[in-house]
């Protein structure tokens, strides 16, 4: 199980900005913890925003930040 601030990036990984990654190696306690927490965001998540009626359409752009 692995946790933490860190998304799957290079930057993220490759020392490029702090990150915080905790490692548990066969720890179940820590499996069933998390995956609780896991399942409880995923359960409120959603895989789409609906744009309000008004709008048919809107632009997103994605900059790097440093």
């Amino acid at each position: 199980m692995i946790v933490g601030s860190a998304n799957f990036s290079e930057r993220a990984f490759g020392g490029k900005q702090p990150e915080t990654l905790i490692v548990f190696d066969d720890d179940d306690n820590a499996w069933d913890h998390y995956s609780r927490e896991y399942d409880a965001v995923k359960e409120t998540a959603a895989d789409r925003i609906d744009l309000p009626v008004d709008v048919q359409s809107a632009e997103i752009t994605f900059t790097d930040t440093p």
